[in-house]
């Protein structure tokens, strides 16, 4: 039974692992890559007449600060040939969560339901940390992602 708990932390810690990155989804116009893409997040701050020229949508685990992402995003608009970024949405949305036990062995104890459901005759009370055996217990952890839209842009000529 250890055996599975350490299998099941291994794959919890390999696709948090995995959500390790900033994901950018670009649909729009590819013209040839600029040198300095402007940003802006307000409309009436853009000092040109302008085309919007595609939409990204970029998401990243919020280990990455907005500065991070912005910078991924410029990198982005300035490789699709955008002369400007429009940023029009930032949120943090659910990202999921992982729940662990760290109880040594729930069936040795009990598993703290108020049954003896120790298969050693264990003890099935409430532990030290509420849940049962002798100090184990179980966590849970939330974690969010950073959503960023935005508009690259074209300055009409």
């Amino acid at each position: 039974m250890r055996k599975y708990k350490l299998l099941s932390l291994f794959v919890v810690l390999l696709t948090v692992a995995g959500c390790g990155s900033i994901d950018i989804t670009y649909i729009g116009e590819t013209l040839k890559p600029t040198k300095k893409a402007q940003l802006f997040f307000q409309r009436k701050n853009i000092p040109k007449p302008y085309d919007v020229m595609g939409k990204v949508f970029a998401k990243a685990p919020n280990d990455f600060s907005g500065q991070e992402i912005q910078k991924k995003i410029i990198e982005t608009a300035e490789e699709k040939g955008a002369d400007a970024v429009l940023i029009t949405l930032y949120t943090q949305i659910p990202g999921g969560s992982s729940a662990f036990s760290n109880d040594p062995d729930p069936y040795m104890y009990g598993d703290g339901d108020g049954y003896n459901g120790g298969y050693a005759g264990g003890f099935d009370g409430w532990g030290g940390d509420g849940y049962g055996g002798y100090g184990g217990g179980e966590s849970v952890e939330y974690y969010y992602q950073v959503l960023i839209k935005a508009e690259f842009l074209r300055y009409k000529t």
